[in-house]
């Protein structure tokens, strides 16, 4: 009988020749065949021939219906090893993926020189781009370039991609930025800015990954380097994370006395405490009692969740809330409280 586990037989053209249906004939005759036949090999190897167990070297005509049972279930072991063989197959290109990296230089680490370069490959990227684009830009661009990128990025929101820009909180000054900014958040771009200090990085799709060296705006004729290696963008990834995570809506948050999370007496305060002023020189500066002063911080720092003095300072320094002028009368008043 064939043998399911056997994947010459499960490989066996179901399909007889004239050559095998004469040799099936001389069997049930009981003729004798040669041994070596082709043809009652296959026959053999099919289970519709079994040798004879009382004449050795001759065969006999095997129940068509047990040959019909061990067919099928040949047939059926090999459909499950070829089901199960292909179940493999995407391990396998994905452990091949995690190891090419480290051998093909293609997928590693290249320096663009110069400028055109650099911003042509930027281009080739973005233009491809079909999940998600992630850049940061710490200096600001001539109008005829954010013109440029606006025609750029707008094809590329409206390809449904995700994009997120960080600029410096000092853009938010600029009117052509400020343009560009309202044209493609309309479309559906995320921008934020933030007073930390960074360099100019383009992630495109998980795969591709461009950024200058150094951690200030530098000359960008100095070129870029565009990075290809699965591990070393996971890494970039998540550093861009945490700096998006970090920085303040462009818009959604635009600041004023009604959004910020600080009152103008609580800003008054830190102001002259960055000044290097003590809470008491605060307290008689602003007119008011130094526990008066003791309450509004300490106020702030339970909205803000957070256990010090020290701590509030350090989210003032880092907080755009900074750019919002405390009214003059708070100044100099505090309003009533019971002391």
């Amino acid at each position: 009988m064939p043998d399911p586990a056997n994947p010459d037989v499960a490989d066996l053209d179901l399909t007889l020749t004239d050559e095998d249906l004469e040799c099936y004939g001389k069997v049930g005759r009981q003729e004798e065949v040669a041994a070596d036949d082709p043809s009652l090999q296959r026959l053999i190897a099919l289970g519709v021939v079994i040798p004879n167990a009382w004449l050795p070297g001759r065969h006999v005509l095997a129940d068509l219906r047990s040959a019909e049972i061990q067919l099928r279930k040949t047939a059926e072991g090999s459909a499950v090893a070829a089901l199960a063989r292909m179940g493999r197959i995407p391990a396998l290109i994905h452990r091949l993926e995690r190891e090419q990296p480290r051998h093909n230089p293609e997928t590693r680490i290249e320096f663009l020189p110069g400028v055109d370069i650099p911003n042509d490959a930027i281009s080739r990227a973005t233009n491809g781009a079909r999940h998600e684009q992630l850049s940061a830009q710490p200096s600001l661009r001539r109008p005829e370039v954010l013109d440029r990128a606006f025609k750029r990025d707008s094809k590329t929101l409206q390809r449904g991609v995700r994009m997120r820009i960080l600029y410096p909180v000092s853009s938010r000054s600029n009117t052509h930025l400020h343009e560009y900014v309202g044209k493609v958040t309309a479309l559906g771009a995320e921008v934020r800015t933030t007073e930390e200090t960074f360099s100019r990085i383009v992630i495109i799709d998980q795969e591709h990954v461009f950024f200058e060296e150094g951690g200030v705006p530098r000359d960008p004729s100095l070129g870029a380097w565009h990075v290809r290696h699965p591990g070393v963008i996971g890494y970039l990834i998540e550093q861009y994370r945490l700096l998006w995570e970090r920085a303040h809506p462009w818009y959604g948050t635009e600041l004023s006395s009604e959004t910020a999370i600080s009152t103008p007496f609580q800003r008054s305060i830190l102001w002259e405490l960055v000044n290097g002023l003590d809470q008491q020189q605060i307290a008689k500066r602003l007119l008011v009692s130094s526990k008066t002063v003791n309450t509004a911080l300490n106020d702030l720092r339970k909205k803000l969740g957070l256990k010090t003095p020290y701590q509030v300072v350090a989210w003032w320094m880092a907080s755009e809330e900074r750019r919002l002028e405390a009214p003059r009368a708070a100044r100099l008043r505090q309003d009533p409280v019971n002391e």
